[in-house]
């Protein structure tokens, strides 16, 4: 049957096989279809592919399935290289042509901004290709089962691991790391609940830095350094790396690029962007090891950001009547100077005073942790129904309402919060005051 026609009259059934065609690619990796008046999504799929699908999840909205045979592939689809690719989570495109890969996250970009940010007709530069399509890594975290196997990845949309001998997207002494080393890697793995191992390259002093995680909050590990020259495990402790003639000192704890090409592009953007602009005053916010912001300090007058880090301790030592104001005028500065609207203002005071509230009522802090946590959880699936929303011309709000059960959770999560603000304050149980008159019947 054809997948793209109209078929709300035939049933759809787990294992199906449907004949369509794909049309786009979407955030995420699936290509993306439609069958009846659904959406599918498809693993490993090229826009042009006309395939039969397997249908492997029924919504009511949405489905998703797997390719069971291509009847015709796309021009753009490709050998992948990596004998891991069909199983392992790490790459889902190397079964595109990389330019095609480019303009198609460019497309999905544009189409989040329109879509989630109401941005329309905004220009995107076109995006610069890496330098490297493989082998560009230079960091990477690898599971680890404690089962005298390899160090390796979690399989597509499991958490089943798949062991890697090599890795095709890692910077080549990592791999060797990775193959001198597994069996010592595997013994402090069984040793000490390791959950997982971390690969960090530095390619100045061609070393590799294997740090480990435990299971266990309160043991910490300590990191052996593997020299690529030598090609044996040293003792060091200035672990640093060199961009351009400037030295970052490197640990595993830190933020930076694992592209070390890209980055250099990046830095040389961000310099060539700044440098048109007339003598401007820069702030990096969240400049982590200055990966910007020292570059940017040979340009210009005023770079504020990694230089000013290490006085932030000394903050602490300043009277709160002096802070408060301080960070309260760099709050609304910041808060309006994003978007340049004052309604950000009004935003950020009532975040302010909802937190403040919190504060007062002595609200948990595990549910605010909780929602962190699971927020970026939340985000990705919010773009996915707003993606299925739209393949069914509806608003967000009708697509929630639309089901039974999405209405039934609101209402348990309002009733919930209802009932504890109910208990917390305890307004079943509260004692009726006595009445002056009362007379007691003892005498």
């Amino acid at each position: 049957m054809n997948g793209n026609a109209m078929q709300d009259d035939l049933e759809i059934n787990k294992g199906s096989e449907i004949k369509t065609n794909i049309e786009k690619l979407i955030y995420g990796g699936d290509g993306f279809t439609h069958i009846g008046s659904r959406a599918c999504f498809v693993e490993n799929a090229v826009p042009g592919d006309e395939i039969i699908a397997e249908i492997k999840n029924i919504k009511k909205q949405y489905l998703n399935a797997s390719i069971k045979k291509i009847l015709k592939r796309s021009t753009k689809r490709i050998a992948p290289p990596c004998p891991y690719h069909m199983n392992c989570g790490g790459c889902q495109w190397q079964h595109i042509d990389y330019n095609y890969q480019l303009y198609w996250k460019q497309e999905i970009l544009n189409e989040s901004l329109e879509r989630i940010g109401n941005l329309s007709n905004i220009k995107i530069n076109k995006i610069v290709p890496s330098p490297k399509q493989f082998n560009y890594r230079t960091r990477t975290i690898m599971q680890l089962n404690g089962k005298k196997t390899p160090p390796g990845y979690f399989m597509r949309n499991s958490h089943k691991m798949i062991p890697i001998k090599s890795c095709m997207l890692l910077e080549e002494p990592i791999n060797t790391a990775l193959l001198n080393l597994s069996e010592k890697i595997q013994r402090i793995a069984e040793s000490q609940e390791i959950k997982d191992v971390e690969f960090l390259y530095l390619k100045h002093s061609h070393e590799v830095i294997i740090s480990f995680n435990s299971s266990s909050y309160r043991k910490r590990i300590k990191p052996l350094i593997y020299d690529c020259d030598k090609k044996k495990i040293i003792e060091k402790t200035d672990l640093v790396e060199q961009i351009k003639g400037l030295n970052f000192f490197r640990s595993q704890r830190r933020f930076y690029q694992i592209n070390s090409q890209q980055n250099i592009n990046m830095i040389k953007l961000v310099s060539q962007f700044f440098a048109e602009l007339d003598n401007p005053d820069i702030l990096d916010l969240y400049c982590g090891c200055g990966n910007f912001s020292l570059f940017l300090a040979n340009l210009f007058f005023a770079v504020v950001g990694f230089f000013g880090l290490k006085y932030v301790a000394r903050v602490a030592l300043v009277p709160q009547g002096i802070v408060g104001p301080v960070v309260a005028a760099l709050a609304i500065i910041g808060a309006y100077s994003f978007r340049n609207m004052g309604f950000d203002i009004w935003i950020m005071f009532a975040m302010g005073l909802f937190g403040y509230l919190l504060r007062k009522a002595d609200y948990p802090l595990a549910p605010i942790i909780l929602g962190i946590i699971l927020g970026p959880m939340a985000e990705e699936n919010l773009d996915r129904v707003l993606t299925l929303a739209q393949a069914a011309d509806l608003s967000l709000m009708g697509y929630f309402m639309q089901r039974w059960l999405t209405i039934a959770l609101m209402v348990l999560t309002l009733v919930t919060l209802v009932y504890s603000f109910i208990r917390e304050n305890n307004l079943w149980h509260r004692k009726k005051p006595e009445h002056k008159n009362d007379v007691s019947k003892t005498g």
